[in-house]
């Protein structure tokens, strides 16, 4: 699920390597994805440890938390769970389902 892609522990692996006309092996869309996530996460924590009220706390909570940042991850998931539901479901009428029955008629 999301969380899970957020935080590090996901199931989503993107397209396989792929070979490119040189025969050299080039990023995955999973690759990049998670290079992205330690972009961000790297700004996150910059500034949680350098700013606010609790920057002393937090910068002892994450000194060894990179390149991954999977600590900070998953306390920001965690605070903002809701928030990204709320946005992934902002405009759904109220009748909507998240989770679809299948093809299979519920016979399996």
């Amino acid at each position: 699920d999301i969380g899970d892609i957020v935080r590090g522990r996901d199931l989503y692996f993107g397209k396989r390597k792929k070979k490119n006309k040189n025969g050299k092996e080039t990023e995955t869309e999973r690759d990049k994805l998670e290079e992205n996530f330690k972009k961000y996460f790297q700004q996150i924590h910059k500034e949680v440890t350098s700013t606010g009220e609790k920057r002393s706390a937090l910068k002892t909570r994450y000194q060894h938390d990179g390149p991954h940042y999977y600590k900070l991850r998953e306390d920001w998931w965690n605070n903002n769970r809701k928030m990204v539901w709320r946005a992934i479901t902002c405009d759904a009428p109220k009748e909507s389902k998240y989770f679809r029955r299948t093809c299979s008629s519920d016979t399996s």
